[in-house]
C-alpha cells in the first residue's frame, strides 16, 4: 500500500461514504476495492513514483472493474433488476473508456501533467457510475431482500 502525502490536494483520497452503501455485500466490497485501486493510483501520482508502477496499477484497476462489473450484471440478472441492460450498457460503455484510457497512458514514456489529468480522470468515472448508475438499483435489491 502506497501512503498518500498528506499535502497533495490535487490527488485527495476518495473517501468511503455510507451513502455509497448499495446493501449488498459482495457490490459493496468490490465498491470499495475500486475505490481502493484508485486512491493507490493517486498516490503513486502525487509521490511522483516510477511511470510503469503507474501503468501497471491502472491495468490492474481496469482488470478488477470489469471482474466487478460481471459479477454486478450476474446478480443483478438474479435479482430480476429490470434495467439490467441499460446498466450493462453502461458497463460496456465504460470498459471501453477505460480501454482508451489505458492506451494513451502506455504511450506516454513519461509523467506529464497532461498523463496526469488522464489518471485522475479514473477518480470522477468511478464516482459518477457509482452515484448516477448504482445507487438506482438500491432501492431494487432492498425491495427484493424484504426491506
Amino acid at each position: 500500500m502506497v501512503d498518500m502525502p498528506e499535502d497533495n490536494s490535487l490527488f485527495q483520497r476518495i473517501e468511503w461514504l455510507d451513502a455509497l452503501n448499495t446493501d449488498h455485500a459482495e457490490i459493496d466490497d468490490d465498491h470499495r476495492q475500486l475505490i481502493d485501486d484508485t486512491n493507490i493510483i493517486l498516490a503513486v501520482l502525487a509521490l511522483d513514483r516510477p511511470w510503469a508502477e503507474l501503468i501497471e496499477l491502472v491495468l490492474q484497476m481496469r482488470a478488477n472493474c470489469v471482474a466487478h462489473f460481471r459479477r454486478e450484471e450476474q446478480i443483478l440478472a438474479h435479482e430480476d433488476y429490470p434495467d439490467i441492460t441499460g446498466h450493462a450498457a453502461e458497463h460496456r460503455r465504460i470498459e471501453q473508456e477505460l480501454a482508451k484510457v489505458v492506451d494513451d497512458l502506455a504511450e506516454i514514456p513519461n509523467p506529464s501533467p497532461p498523463a496526469r489529468e488522464l489518471a485522475l480522470y479514473f477518480r470522477s468515472l468511478l464516482l459518477n457510475h457509482f452515484l448516477r448508475y448504482d445507487l438506482r438499483y438500491k432501492s431494487h435489491l432492498l425491495y427484493k431482500a424484504g426491506r
